[in-house]
């Protein structure tokens, strides 16, 4: 069982905030081979999901930021495990926690998200739709999709 935990970015500690980047960087930079400019300047508007292990080791994260940041409506974003735990729940967990999250904090907004193409089934299941057509975002297909406001996720 991981420990999950919750941070503002004023919040994290400089280890944290290493840990969390040094795994964005590994999967989304270095094993998707996609160089893109991972620092986007909205983790510091953002709440930060971790999930840690007994050991102290970032096992998964995600990211969840306001309405108004990114898009009108709070969006879910950065959600990764590390490879050697994949296909263990890791992922759905941080999801519907961030669900959770989002719509305790912003209970009248829907939640949007940019998907890779290959995660949508993921992301259809849990509650959200693509709209509109795909795009490429730093060479992978990607579809925004949304997850209507209301229906709390038990959490």
């Amino acid at each position: 069982m991981l420990d999950y935990r919750w941070y503002q970015f004023d919040d994290l500690s400089a280890r944290e905030l290493y840990e969390i980047l040094k795994l964005r960087l590994s999967v989304f930079i270095v094993e998707q081979e996609c160089p893109y400019p991972e620092l986007d300047d909205l983790d510091q508007s953002a709440w930060h999901l971790t999930g840690w292990d007994e050991n102290g080791q970032l096992m998964g994260y995600l990211r969840l930021l306001p309405p108004d940041v990114k898009y009108e409506i709070s969006a879910l974003g950065r959600v990764v495990t590390v490879k050697s735990a994949r296909k263990q729940g890791i992922g759905s967990e941080l999801m519907t926690r961030g669900i959770t999250k989002a719509e305790k904090l912003f209970p009248e907004k829907a939640i949007g998200l940019s998907a890779q193409v290959a995660a949508q089934p993921f992301y259809r299941a849990m509650g959200f739709d693509a709209v509109g057509e795909m795009y490429d975002e730093d060479g992978i297909p990607h579809i925004k999709m949304i997850r209507p406001c209301g229906g709390l996720v038990d959490k």
